[in-house]
């Protein structure tokens, strides 16, 4: 990937403010998420079966900002991605340690 491409990517840092189960939707966690903008960022993420929702309430994670919205349906729209890694077979956010909502990942 070029330089350029990869600059592109609007990474930031993000406090989850609150993060509930998705009905009938076992793999997906519905997340409200601070990334600096003045409104909570609603982020859809694959992880319930990593994580039970008030084990994220709080945590300052990596956002992907300026993806274009994902609908998952049923009024569900995603306006970013959470970054992640698999750690022993778990996926494991990736969080960081005093730094405020809206910080850039460079």
């Amino acid at each position: 990937m070029p330089f350029d491409d990869f600059a592109r990517l609007d990474l930031r840092i993000g406090v989850v403010a609150s993060a509930e189960r998705v009905k009938k939707k076992d793999r997906l966690l519905d997340l409200r998420v601070d990334t600096g903008d003045g409104a909570p960022r609603r982020i859809i993420s694959g992880i319930a079966a990593s994580y039970a929702p008030e084990e994220l309430v709080g945590k300052r994670v990596v956002v992907l900002c300026n993806l274009p919205p994902r609908d998952f349906g049923k009024g569900l729209v995603s306006e970013g991605m959470l970054l992640t890694a698999e750690v022993d077979g778990r996926v494991r956010t990736i969080t960081v340690e005093d730094a405020a909502p809206g910080t850039p990942v460079l």
